[in-house]
Parts: structure tokens; C-alpha cells; sequence
């Protein structure tokens, strides 16, 4: 998860308020008690489920990351990432995982590391992003295109390591690693964001948009930025970019 390195206040800003948009589904699928919170990032999730009453714990592969989310919340935040994570065996009543396990190198291992780490009967709920994305893709897309970006090479896992991104393939996974789903559905809203924040997310390297325009060459950084505000202004709403989302959730059980 090295795309995430030092991004934690651009983050922050920009997409953690993407990903904010599926944080009550995730915590409606687990029980109240103790909550592991694996991919914390800037501590959103965990924050919401301190104010539900729930004990959360969380755990980010960024230290940066780790260092904001410490800043909002009570629990314990350590550095920690999957597959691998330094947690005994059957030691988690329920764990959480926010857009994590679409982004770690080895999902399966990732899947049965969640697994190992549950209690008998413990309660995983997560996120990911399917095939394909939301409208936000709609708007960069045009961006890129016109300033003559060159996309980023690599990144896409073999094979023989991903998973399907949808809601049969996101179960599929779990369902290999031994935890029974008892649930997996689509979740669609509207993401709002201000440009000026959007911008900052990309402008400091979050994402895969965000490393792709870092990437570039000084003038094509120029030409995209210049095409952002074009188009921003254009689609901007009471001061707000306003963009469908669409997540897959599963809820699942050792």
C-alpha cells in the first residue's frame, strides 16, 4: 500500500470524504463491543464508532496516516498492514476493512489474515470498489485525456492474485478464506466535494489519480491543473462537485 505514503492531510481533505460515504453501513454490520479498524487511515471510521459507544482500535500501514488518526480519536492507532498483521490468533471480536482490500497486493492472504485474526463467531465488514467506479471517473477521465497525461504502467495485479470486483467476487473471497458471508450488496450515494479539496487530493499524490499526475512532467501538470479548474468551474454546484459513488459491502463471520 505504498501509494499511500505521506498523503495523510491531502487525504484527508479530498478522498477520505469519498470513502466517508459507506462508514454507518460498515458499522451497521458488526455488533457493539471492541472494534478493529485495519486500513484506519485518517481515523473516520473509527471516530463514528467511538461516538456509537464502540470501543475501535485501528491499524495503517502509513505512519503519517497513523499520526493524523491518533490526533481524533481515543483508541490505540499502530503501524500495521495485511497480510500481515501483528495480532494473535483469534484474539478480534470484529474487524473492519474501508476501501482496504482493494488496494492490498495479496487479497487472499489479505481475506485469510482477517480470518485468523477473528474470534470464532467474530464479525468482519468491509468495502470495496467494483468495476468500474462511480461519476468522479467521468470527470478525471476528460481532464487527463486533454492534457496529454501518460498513464501509469504496472499496478494492476496478476491473474492469479486478484479477485473479481463486484458483489459475487468480493463474497467469492471472503468465502475462500473460510468466513461465511451473511451479507453482499451494492451501496450508492452522492459524493460532494469542494474543488479546491478535490484538487488538493490529486495535487499531493492520493490515489491513482494522484500518483498518476505526479508522475508527469512539470507541463503536464500545468495542463491538467489548468483543465481541473475548467472543468470545475463548469460542474461546481453552491460551491461543490457533486459525484455518484458506488461501493460493494460484505459482512462476514468466522
Amino acid at each position: 500500500m505504498d501509494r499511500w505514503k505521506n498523503v495523510a492531510d491531502a487525504y484527508a481533505r479530498s478522498f477520505a470524504t469519498l470513502c466517508a460515504g459507506t462508514v454507518d453501513a460498515v458499522l451497521e454490520g458488526l455488533p457493539a463491543g471492541e472494534l478493529m479498524d485495519i486500513g484506519c487511515g485518517d481515523g473516520t471510521l473509527m471516530a463514528r464508532a467511538e461516538a456509537s459507544g464502540k470501543h475501535a482500535y485501528g491499524v495503517d500501514s502509513d505512519p503519517d496516516m497513523v499520526a493524523f488518526a491518533r490526533e481524533r480519536v481515543r483508541g490505540a492507532v499502530c503501524a500495521g498492514e495485511l497480510p500481515s498483521l501483528d495480532l494473535p490468533s483469534a484474539s478480534i471480536e470484529s474487524a473492519s476493512a474501508n476501501f482496504v482490500l482493494n488496494h492490498v497486493p495479496e487479497p487472499s492472504a489479505s481475506a485469510e489474515e482477517i480470518r485468523r485474526i477473528l474470534v470464532p463467531g467474530g464479525r468482519f465488514a468491509g468495502t470495496i470498489r467494483p468495476s468500474g467506479g462511480g461519476g468522479w471517473a467521468a470527470f478525471i477521465g476528460p481532464v487527463f485525456k486533454a492534457s496529454e497525461v501518460v498513464p501509469l504502467q504496472g499496478g494492476a495485479l496478476p491473474p492469479e492474485k486478484d479477485f473479481p470486483r463486484s458483489v459475487d467476487g468480493f463474497a467469492g473471497l471472503l468465502t475462500a478464506a473460510g468466513l461465511d458471508v451473511l451479507e453482499s450488496r451494492e451501496i450508492r450515494w452522492t459524493w460532494s466535494v469542494r474543488p479546491e479539496d478535490l484538487w488538493t487530493g490529486i495535487a499531493g499524490g492520493v490515489a491513482t489519480p494522484g500518483q498518476t499526475f505526479v508522475a508527469q512532467t512539470p507541463e503536464v501538470q500545468a495542463r491538467v491543473e489548468q483543465q481541473f479548474w475548467r472543468r470545475a468551474e463548469r460542474d461546481v454546484q453552491d460551491g461543490n462537485l457533486r459525484f455518484s459513488a458506488v461501493a460493494v459491502l460484505a459482512v462476514a463471520q468466522r
